[in-house]
């Protein structure tokens, strides 16, 4: 289960999980207003789970996966530095209580993914600026020829002299 708050509105989230049969089950606006997994996002900590429906916090809705009855939950906060993007969770594991490497591998791999979405996230901003700034600079060449149009299309010669009487332009 991984599941990826809104960044604007925190209690929305988009539900991605995987099960038995292939491919991805993606869910959009789920509520993120408790669960399970809702305080391991905000607590930001490995949690283990065992038999996690006979908990009082279980949500159905952002803890269960549909194609799996969970026994067993091990779920971790994808985190870069500050920056929050979601919950991984891992239903009924090979082992279930997890060994110090096993823990370690979640949290470098959970480490990683959010490297990775930072990144993106990064990229997309980097887009959005470099968009502007190709409008910006179209919009500053327009005002630069129609300055140009209008000097050399002066009858007369024409002189901009600025206050220490050095010349700043000649039509």
């Amino acid at each position: 289960i991984f599941i990826l708050p809104d960044q604007v509105n925190h209690k929305v989230s988009t539900k991605k999980e995987i099960g038995s049969t292939p491919g991805w089950r993606i869910t959009s606006d789920v509520p993120f207003k408790s669960g399970l997994l809702y305080n391991a996002y905000f607590e930001s900590e490995l949690k283990e789970i065992n038999d996690p429906q006979s908990y009082k916090d279980y949500n159905r809705t952002i803890d269960g996966c549909s194609q799996v009855n969970s026994q067993f939950l091990v779920c971790n906060v994808i985190q870069s530095h500050t920056v929050k993007f979601g919950v991984l969770a891992l239903v009924n594991p090979r082992n279930y209580f997890m060994e110090t490497q096993d823990r370690l591998l979640l949290h470098l791999f959970c480490t990683a993914l959010a490297g990775q979405l930072h990144t993106t996230s990064v990229l997309a901003e980097l887009q959005v600026k470099d968009a502007d700034l190709q409008v910006n600079r179209i919009q500053l060449l327009k005002s630069r020829n129609i300055i140009r149009s209008v000097f050399d299309n002066l009858p007369e010669s024409h002189f901009e002299v600025d206050s220490e009487y050095i010349i700043r332009a000649i039509n």
